[in-house]
């Protein structure tokens, strides 16, 4: 398994979950998701993430298209097969023009966050079967200009497909994959961006009961998410 982003707890307690130190008796699956973690298992991206790691190794700067002040780690850890954990953390550097060895960070980035492996942990909702099934799972439709009022309830599985095929449209050659990875930043769906556009969001939730609902994730529909919107009017 491994792990790449910006956050050094999230390697320390997975680390400690898989050695049994944890007090928690959730499945593996059930922990990343309650703590919004994304720990990669397929070879495939694990062969990505070290090819990204090689390329840090030659160039630990990065690109960003706005004045960019935050977090400037960048975590890479490794779940060994003997039991051990590798970690490396690095500092980066933001510079205000993009160079080739970013374009090659953003190529492998890429291959990362269009994978079933990524997309079934950040939006496990839509894309992890195992989750979805028996769930009454529902989106409140609301105008990002006012939170407080619900323009339509719907039930999940009836936008399923179309916000589906909008979100792996938006992962297909995006020029800020690496940025996504290393800030877990995704401009698609980014407040700041929707303010702009006046757009709407989809507040995601769970129905236990008539009474109780459990809240999971939001998603703002940009001008990207046209399936999802045409469906919507």
């Amino acid at each position: 398994m491994a792990y790449v982003g910006n956050q050094i707890w999230s390697v320390n307690a997975t680390t400690d979950f898989l050695k049994g130190r944890s007090k928690s008796n959730s499945s593996f699956t059930e922990w990343k998701r309650n703590r919004s973690m994304i720990i990669y298992e397929e070879i495939d991206n694990i062969k990505n993430i070290t090819e990204l790691h090689k390329e840090i190794l030659k160039d630990q700067t990065f690109y960003h298209e706005s004045n960019y002040y935050g977090v400037n780690n960048f975590v890479i850890a490794y779940w060994m097969k003997d039991g051990s954990t590798i970690i490396r953390d690095y500092t980066l550097t933001a510079v205000d023009k993009s160079t080739n060895e970013h374009e090659v960070k953003t190529r492998i980035a890429n291959k990362i966050v269009n994978s079933n492996d990524f997309k079934k942990q950040e939006f496990y909702y839509l894309f992890d079967e195992e989750y979805y099934s028996g769930r009454k799972l529902h989106a409140k439709l609301k105008n990002i200009d006012d939170y407080s009022t619900i323009i339509e309830d719907i039930n999940l599985n009836d936008i399923r497909d179309v916000l589906i095929k909008d979100i792996d449209n938006l992962f297909i050659e995006t020029n800020i994959a690496f940025i996504e990875l290393f800030l877990n930043f995704n401009r698609h769906y980014d407040k700041e961006v929707m303010l702009e556009e006046q757009g709407y969001f989809l507040e995601i939730y769970e129905k236990l009961s008539d009474a109780d609902i459990k809240y999971l994730d939001e998603i703002y529909l940009n001008n990207s998410f046209t399936n999802t919107l045409k469906y919507l009017k």
